[in-house]
């Protein structure tokens, strides 16, 4: 039994005691937003009209539509593998508070469609533990196959032998009128299709075409006589009669037609469909597809655009992405102004799910169509566009020359809402710079003119900058940045509804109020994973991972750096942030692969020219040659750090510099207003900046400060080795011995958090790798990508010392 049987004889037994709305995700090449929600709509005007609102509406209708109590309510998402990414929002949406209702959610999919990298995976492991239940269904069993073929029980040890138990292969070669095994699944479906008449094999060619199902109508349109044909192709297992539409017995078999017609055949055909979709107004996901099959370029130009825009609009990113690729062959055609505003989108969604360089490209695209038509007004908004994609990238001088010109550009035309946008940017340049006077002035000027056009969106991108630089000032107040997030939530626009949140965890990050920055980086990283925003989703775990890192959660920090530094797409401020952070803590281990991390976060650093990204990279490197005792090449990058920190008032990046040049033995500069912890060690107080340390929390820091008393320095050598600090630990156990101490304890056994410095995800990597799993298979099981399984490998073998899994295995006895 395969799994669309065993889901129709669930809902045939339940049916007169539940509510079931059920949807299905097709083969598209984009898929539809939110298909299966509009195949249940069918069934349930509640859904149709908040389809007809947007996504927030639909969540809340679905939600209301679990919490039946009378009759429950049973959603069934079927083929899931398919699924566009805001039905997958939807399903972790749903799956995450399930348990409080009183609903089931069904979902099915094919374990064979669903890679490693599949976003799928990473809906499920985000899914409580307790509210799922997983059901595999195993390769059908001799008696199974005998009960499903019911006759010529003869045959039955010869299919279940060559089918290997496979429904759809036993499926198939029951419904086979031969019985002959085929060479594959594919020469099977052919030599089924080759047997039917003409008329019929035509109808299957026409069904083959169409992804899914194909509708009565759209078959009936096509043949007048179509009913004694499908008898013919039902006969031979080939077609499915169901009530509304026709189906292949199996999705392989129709794609194992489809591939066998000739290219002339299959545009006949794709052309033949999108008339009829474009003659009903049918879905637009749809009828691009077949527009593409088709190569239709004028159904591609006229439909692709306003697809893209639409998807934008729901939250379906990764589709509006691939909707404008269906035309990147083609959008040259269109004229100058329509392409140039098609650019600006296309750069957009491009840069929201971090496909940098190509949002980079459309955007300078956008910039060049502008000049050539001499529009100030789009040029201006394309150019302070151009600013944001650049500082992202890292480059804050391209940044910063865009957006002079865009306002140069705009300030002509009097008061716009791309005048307000351009000075609300320039404001946020000036707050990451850490001007806060000026980024005050530029964000108030911002909001004035937003508020004479009426544009909220830019009002609430104005108040997170105003809000950021008062919060990053002497005093922390949030209650401005609270109330940008509060505005940016009310009207959907979720990027800055992140950036507010996340500015308010570096906020308190920024004065050491740990416990609030933790809290607040968490939250933010969950707005990253229910609204899509994988541009932003990494700086949010960086900045999480600094929290931890500080608080010497290192182990949870470890993890979440290496999935980040694992994903593909990781850029500019993300990859400064992530690498600073990893290549710390490895640092501090002396595991290898920390200089290549640092190195490179400093190469990033530098061109950003901003005491944040640059601060914390200077105090890594600062740490690094204090263990290596060469300070000699940093020697003016240290003390340039700690004066560009204390000009902008970033007191505890130039406290974190200055500890670490103190430690160098650098003493030529001012400790006066530093904050209490780093000032007290480096004017000799050390128990007392322990204290100080200990108090907001950080507390490698303050360990560190105990060694350097000797009669506490046993106690902060303990706190050293159970972080697992073994590069830090040899260092300071060699400084006292050379300060005359002959009594230093040694490390004891036992002491780091793990016996061998694994992370807890590192060793359940370990026990799977001596079960033999390969990295893709633990993948599938950890629901995570293969890249992030190769780094968790790769940093079990450094921290075993081997070079092979299976001297890992030797040297990590499994647990029990």
């Amino acid at each position: 039994m395969g799994k669309t049987s065993l889901v129709r004889a669930f809902l045939d037994e339940i049916a007169a005691d539940a509510h079931v709305l059920q949807g299905a995700s097709d083969d598209l090449i984009t898929q539809r937003p939110l298909g299966p929600v509009w195949d249940m709509s069918y069934d349930s005007p509640e859904l149709a009209n908040a389809l007809a609102e947007g996504t927030e509406a639909v969540y809340d209708i679905m939600m209301g539509l679990l919490n039946r109590s009378l009759r429950p309510t049973v959603i069934v998402f079927e083929d899931v593998h398919w699924a566009d990414n805001a039905t997958l929002d939807l399903i972790r949406y749903l799956g995450r508070r399930i348990v409080r209702t009183h609903g089931l959610m069904l979902l099915t999919y094919r374990d064979e469609e669903v890679a490693t990298d599949h976003p799928l995976r990473f809906i499920m492991s985000d899914l409580p533990v307790q509210a799922i239940a997983r059901l595999a269904l195993e390769p059908l069993s001799g008696d199974a196959i005998r009960s499903l073929a019911g006759k010529d029980l003869k045959d039955v040890d010869r299919i279940h032998r060559d089918s290997g138990g496979n429904p759809f292969y036993a499926t198939e070669l029951i419904g086979s009128p031969s019985r002959q095994l085929p060479a594959s699944i594919v020469d099977s479906v052919h030599g089924r299709v080759a047997r039917l008449d003409s008329h019929a094999r035509e109808l299957t060619e026409l069904v083959s075409v169409v992804p899914g199902r194909a509708e009565l109508w759209l078959v009936e349109n096509q043949f007048a006589n179509w009913a004694k044909s499908l008898d013919a192709a039902e006969q031979s297992g080939v077609l499915v009669r169901n009530p509304a539409d026709i189906s292949f017995r199996h999705e392989l078999a129709r794609k194992a037609v489809e591939s066998s017609l000739t290219t002339s055949k299959r545009i006949e055909l794709n052309r033949s469909v999108l008339a009829c979709l474009l003659d009903r107004n049918e879905d637009i996901t749809r009828i691009l597809h077949h527009a593409v099959e088709a190569a239709d370029v004028s159904t591609l130009l006229a439909k692709a655009p306003g697809a893209a825009r639409r998807a934008l609009a729901l939250g379906s990113n990764a589709e509006a992405v691939q909707h404008f690729h269906t035309i990147a062959d083609h959008y040259m055609e269109l004229p100058e102004r329509e392409r140039a505003l098609l650019l600006e989108d296309w750069s957009y969604a491009a840069h929201i799910v971090n496909l940098l360089p190509e949002a980079t490209l459309k955007a300078e695209e956008a910039i060049a169509l502008w000049r050539a038509i001499a529009e100030p007004l789009g040029l201006g908004r394309a150019l302070r566009w151009r600013s944001r994609i650049a500082w992202l990238a890292g480059d804050r001088a391209a940044a910063k020359t865009a957006i002079t010109e865009a306002i140069a550009v705009l300030e002509p035309l009097g008061p716009t809402g791309e005048l307000a946008y351009a000075y609300s940017s320039q404001s946020q340049l000036s707050m990451l710079k850490w001007d806060h006077q000026v980024a005050v002035a530029q964000a108030e000027r911002a909001i004035e003119i937003a508020d004479q056009v009426g544009d909220l969106r830019i009002r609430s991108h104005a108040m997170v900058n105003l809000g950021s630089a008062r919060s990053f000032g002497p005093s922390l107040d949030v209650a401005d940045l609270e109330a940008a997030i509060h505005l940016a939530a009310e009207i959907g626009y979720w990027d800055e509804v992140f950036r507010g949140s996340v500015n308010i965890a570096w906020a308190y990050l920024s004065k050491r109020q740990l416990d609030l920055a933790e809290e607040r980086a968490r939250e933010t990283a969950a707005i990253c994973e229910a609204h899509e925003l994988r541009a932003m989703r990494d700086y949010a775990t960086g900045t999480l991972s600094k929290v931890l890192r500080f608080k010497g959660q290192w182990a949870e920090a470890e993890d979440l750096l290496t999935d980040a530094l694992s994903h593909s797409d990781l850029w500019g401020t993300n990859e400064i942030l992530n690498r600073t952070e990893l290549g710390t803590l490895l640092m501090r281990r002396g595991d290898s692969g920390a200089d290549e991390q640092l190195e490179r976060a400093w190469e990033l650093a530098v061109p950003t020219d901003e005491v944040q990204r640059t601060g914390p990279v200077a105090a890594a490197l600062a740490e690094r040659a204090w263990l290596r005792n060469d300070l000699d090449e940093l020697e003016a990058v240290v003390v340039t750090e700690i004066e560009r920190a204390t000009a902008v008032d970033a007191m505890w990046f130039a406290g974190d510099v200055a500890m670490w040049a103190w430690r160098n033995g650098l003493t030529d500069f001012d400790t006066s207003l530093l904050p209490d912890p780093p000032r007290l060690l480096i004017e000799g107080n050390p128990k007392a900046a322990a204290v100080a340390y200990q108090a907001v929390g950080m507390i490698y820091e303050a360990a560190l400060a105990l060694t350097d008393e000797n009669e506490t320095a046993a106690q902060g050598l303990r706190v050293i080795d159970k972080l697992g600090a073994d590069a830090v630990g040899s260092k300071i156990r060699k400084d006292l011995r050379d300060r005359g101490i002959s009594n230093v304890p040694q490390k004891a056994k036992g002491t780091r958090i793990h016996p061998f410095g694994l992370t807890p995800r590192q060793a359940e990597v370990v026990d799977l790798i001596a079960e033999g799993l390969t990295n893709a298979e633990i993948a599938d099981r950890l629901f995570v990508s293969s890249r992030t399984v190769d780094h968790h490998v790769s940093a079990v073998l450094r921290k075993l010392g081997v070079s092979t899994r299976s001297d890992a295995i030797r040297a990590f006895p499994v647990r029990q």
